[in-house]
């Protein structure tokens, strides 16, 4: 299970999943990406590059600040230039 915090273009998720689906085809089978993206364009373009390739891709446009489901599995979060603001 991974979670993405703004994932830009989407392809930080694209090359991690061409890399397992790859490499490590057991892990790939049973990985869950979810991106969580506050810029609706963004969103669209995620979408629309991750899930024509890979099916385990969700996509939510939604502030990371709005999220309300927890996540009972073990998983990773990934934010990669991403700017918090307290």
């Amino acid at each position: 299970v991974v979670y993405e915090i703004g994932a830009g273009n989407g392809s930080l998720a694209m090359d991690i999943l061409n890399f397992l689906q790859k490499r490590h085809p057991e892990v790939y089978e049973r990985t869950r990406y979810t991106i969580i993206e506050i810029s609706g364009s963004l969103a669209e373009r995620q979408r629309k590059a991750l899930s024509s390739v890979h099916d385990c891709v969700e996509v939510v446009n939604k502030s990371i600040f709005r999220w309300q489901k927890r996540e009972p599995s073990p998983c990773f979060v990934v934010m990669m230039e991403v700017v918090v603001r307290i």
